[in-house]
This record gives C-alpha cells, sequence and structure tokens, in this order.
C-alpha cells in the first residue's frame, strides 16, 4: 500500500499525476493536452484544473508563508502575471524549505504538497 500523502481525498489518481497536472497547466497548456499526455480523461483534468483555480490565491499564501518561516533567508516570492504558476510555485518553494529545515524524512515534491495542504489541495472550499 502507498503512503497516505501520495493520494487526494476522493481521487483515484496519485497525487504525482494530479501535480504533474498542475505543473503542465502553470506552463501554459491546456487540459486537452495535459490528458493526452497522462493518459487522463479530458474531463478528469477539466475537473483538477478547475476546483485548483477557485482557491488559487489561498493556495499561493498557505504555501508562502511557511515557506518563509521555515527558510528566513528566502527571498521573496514575486507574483508574476500567471496567478495559477504563482501558487504551484509557491507550493514547491515551501515544500523544498520544509524538508530542507526538517530533513530528508519530510515529504517533498507533491506528497510534500498533499501534507503541507492537509490535503486539500482541491477540496471544494477553503477556509
Amino acid at each position: 500500500m502507498l503512503p497516505a500523502n501520495w493520494y487526494l481525498p476522493r481521487r483515484r489518481d496519485t497525487i504525482e499525476v494530479i501535480g504533474t497536472a498542475l505543473t503542465a497547466h502553470a506552463a501554459g497548456p491546456g487540459h486537452r493536452p495535459i490528458a493526452r499526455r497522462l493518459g487522463v480523461p479530458d474531463s478528469t483534468v477539466r475537473g483538477w484544473l478547475r476546483r485548483a483555480h477557485t482557491h488559487t490565491e489561498q493556495l499561493r499564501i498557505h504555501a508562502t508563508l511557511p515557506a518563509h518561516a521555515n527558510d528566513p533567508l528566502l527571498p521573496a516570492i514575486e507574483p508574476t502575471a500567471n496567478s495559477f504558476g504563482d501558487a504551484v510555485e509557491a507550493l514547491g518553494t515551501a515544500s523544498n524549505a520544509i524538508r530542507q529545515r526538517h530533513g530528508h524524512d519530510t515529504p517533498n515534491g507533491w506528497p510534500g504538497i498533499v501534507a503541507l495542504t492537509h490535503g486539500r489541495l482541491l477540496a471544494r472550499r477553503w477556509t
């Protein structure tokens, strides 16, 4: 059995697959080419992207604060014109900062992001 932080609640695909889709979308492509590349139905990828887009700013803020708390020397994470890309970058930066501070037993990459967001990366509501 895979560790719990490799999955998101109520999602069949691993966080690595979902994270690959989110990362690809942050670089520009839409849901159809991403779905083809991953071998996942278009509607599934479209749902992931829609859900992530609904709370992009909350994700960015939720990641930026622990990133700087775990690495005070980290330069400012400057926003760009791509708010979705900013959120994905902030999540990755926070995951790396937490791992560097707390050691290699801490999950990194997308499993670390699942832990950072408490499994709520694609939650219906962010409060």
